[in-house]
């Protein structure tokens, strides 16, 4: 029984709260004719929450202790089917306002927020454009183009048909697929991304990286954590300083480094120059072009996988280790037409020529294993 009692207090209580909030929150409406494609511009502080409709009107919605004395501080302008809400000048702000907009499905969007969060819901077309200084901003869906920065919080998107520009000095960003370009920062958090049809420059300083297909070049650089890339169309760039590397597939020159993990590299067309200073390094090559390819760890085994008519050049290098384990340390699949075989103290060098010879491919390592395997 006094269980029961507690129970239906404690809901009694939650109801009057419930009750009191309802109350105290109240709301003052405007709306704009408009026609599609215009923009809407905020200069506000607080929560700003969009939501696209079927009608041709922008609807404001002032909601707060009071609302009504909030109006006569905002400035409303419409003018050739956009519309601008922003404070008046010399007017304080609102401590404890939200706002609440509906747009036409196809119009722009620029907003502006010193405290709260964005939210613009639903599938909006038209470029949007998010400024909060202390919240997180989220979208759905998106048939344009997408920039936006917070100081404070996490980045959460749909799909995006246009290029995209996130940036969070605080916090994750995710978002779907970009029919575009993307750059992507953020100084403490991960990056979750989809595909992305261009280019992309991404970069964390206190997370994992994880992305899916890439139509063009893609840059990224993390200072603690993994990056993983499912495959790459264009040139690859990866470096960092705490975790493992994985790249899927990529054209042209690969270039990755990684203080404290391993690197996996496969179905890379082109040149590779792929670092560890403390962990293994496996590829899996279709050498093109003259470059030469580098393969280097300071601590951990190298792999190389080619295919079974490549032309090419290695030189494979084993440091740290005594005369009596050189011909345990590299090991070729391939039948050579000429190998030379360097041993200087406690080093052993072997230079393969495959097939007649060709791209040159330099491996290295520090008291492990050099191996090179035929693709089958």
């Amino acid at each position: 029984m006094k269980t029961t009692r507690f129970y239906m207090m404690v809901l009694y209580i939650c109801t009057i709260a419930a009750v009191s909030m309802a109350v105290a929150q109240e709301r003052q409406t405007k709306v704009f004719g408009v026609k599609k494609g215009g923009t809407l511009t905020v200069k506000l502080t607080g929560n700003l929450t969009v939501v696209p409709w079927d009608k041709n009107d922008v609807e404001v919605n002032i909601i707060g202790s009071d609302p009504e004395q909030m109006v006569e501080k905002l400035r409303f302008e419409s003018s050739d089917g956009n519309v601008t809400v922003e404070l008046k000048e010399g007017e304080n702000w609102c401590d404890d306002c939200d706002y609440q907009f509906h747009t036409p499905a196809a119009y722009n969007l620029s907003l502006r927020t010193v405290g709260g969060d964005v939210h613009i819901m639903g599938t909006l077309s038209g470029n949007i454009k998010a400024v909060t200084k202390g919240g997180d901003i989220k979208t759905g869906d998106c048939n344009g183009d997408v920039e936006v920065t917070t100081a404070g919080g996490d980045i959460f998107t749909g799909n995006i048909s246009g290029n995209v520009s996130f940036h969070t000095a605080g916090g994750d960003i995710r978002t779907g697929n970009v029919g575009g370009e993307a750059a992507i920062s953020t100084a403490s958090g991960d990056v979750l991304a989809g595909d992305i049809t261009k280019s992309a420059s991404i970069s964390t300083a206190g997370g994992d990286i994880r992305i899916g297909e890439i139509g063009g070049d893609i840059k990224t650089s993390t200072a603690g954590g993994d990056v993983i890339i499912r495959k790459s169309g264009g040139q690859v760039h990866v470096a960092t300083a705490g975790g493992d590397i994985k790249v899927g597939g990529g054209k042209g020159f690969t270039k990755t480094s990684t203080a404290g993990g391993d690197v996996f590299l496969d179905n890379i067309h082109g040149s590779v120059n792929a670092s560890s200073a403390g962990g293994d390094v496996t590829v899996r090559l279709f050498p093109e072009g003259d470059e030469e390819s580098k393969l280097s760890s300071a601590a951990g085994k190298i792999t190389l996988s080619l295919p079974e008519h490549v032309q090419a050049t290695i030189q494979a290098t084993v440091k740290g280790i005594m005369p009596e384990d050189f011909s345990q340390k590299i090991i070729c699949e391939f039948t050579s037409d000429k190998t030379t075989e360097v041993k200087d103290g406690k080093k052993n060098q072997r230079i393969f020529i495959i097939n007649g010879g060709g791209q040159k491919i330099n491996l290295s390592t520090f008291d492990s294993i050099i191996e090179v395997k035929k693709i089958k």
